[in-house]
């Protein structure tokens, strides 16, 4: 499952390279480094649905009886298939938060030279509960041991890449159900017409020509037009990314309170 997440993340760069190889060399990149790291995870998210994967046969759908009505969410697959995606998704978001709050603290000399390891243990386990296995000294420079800290590489892309990937996949939802964004005063419940995580965009042309009309535009667009083309707006929200993952939430929720396990830090 990791180089299946691999694949389409490392693809949707590719896709966008070849999108917007015909613009003056100063605009061949991205809207910004955080558009560029989203595409191919709102692909990837796509992919997950039972759908997809029954379609590329690495599940039986009939096997496991899924229906295509999940209102109660009491399929048990679709429980693992969404733990399984915010195992893998909402941890990075603290993380990649972490990775340039820290840089960012080192630069402004907050940080000084003798309390880096120190530092970044502290922040780690205040932001996202982690703490290290052992005493960590400042002979160790733990943070070092992700590539891009030592690279000098800005990393706050993956933290606004963790939400702008679930607007873009719900805009192209929408394109897909409605053949463009979904309209206005429209009186319906998400749930009561498909659940996000079961939506499957495969096969649609409309999907593949917003989202080529914005890739193709490279960095001559600003982030924020190159959001409305797909979302049909500019802004960025979180509430794509609650709505994906509102079902495990809740299941959670009520285990936790079933069996009184202790939340926090």
């Amino acid at each position: 499952m990791e180089n299946f997440y691999v694949v389409h993340h490392e693809l949707g760069h590719i896709q966008y390279f070849m999108a917007y190889e015909n613009q003056s060399t100063i605009f061949q990149d991205g809207a910004s480094s955080a558009i560029h790291e989203s595409l191919g995870d709102a692909i990837m998210n796509a992919a997950m649905s039972p759908q997809h994967l029954h379609r590329l046969g690495i599940i039986n759908l009939h096997r496991l009886g899924i229906i295509t009505d999940d209102e109660l969410f009491s399929n048990s697959f679709d429980q693992f298939l969404l733990l399984k995606q915010a195992l893998t998704k909402l941890p990075e978001i603290p993380f990649s938060l972490i990775m340039d709050k820290y840089r960012w603290d080192i630069f402004r000399g907050k940080i000084t030279e003798d309390k880096l390891n120190s530092a970044y243990w502290k922040m780690s386990e205040k932001i996202r509960g982690v703490v290290a296995p052992e005493q960590r000294g400042e002979e160790f420079f733990d943070a070092a041991g992700k590539f891009h800290i030592s690279d000098n590489t800005p990393y706050i892309r993956y933290f606004l890449s963790s939400i702008l990937q679930m607007e873009i996949y719900k805009g192209l939802c929408e394109i897909s159900l409605y053949g463009g964004y979904r309209p206005k005063g429209i009186n319906y419940k998400e749930r009561h017409i498909l659940p996000l995580h079961r939506c499957d965009i495969y096969g649609s042309k409309q999907c593949g020509k917003y989202l080529r009309n914005m890739m193709e535009r490279g960095a001559s667009i600003t982030w924020s037009e190159a959001l409305r083309i797909v979302v049909g707006k500019g802004t960025i929200t979180t509430k794509p990314l609650l709505e994906y993952y509102k079902p495990i939430y809740r299941y959670l929720e009520n285990y936790i309170k079933l069996y009184k396990i202790p939340v926090g830090w």
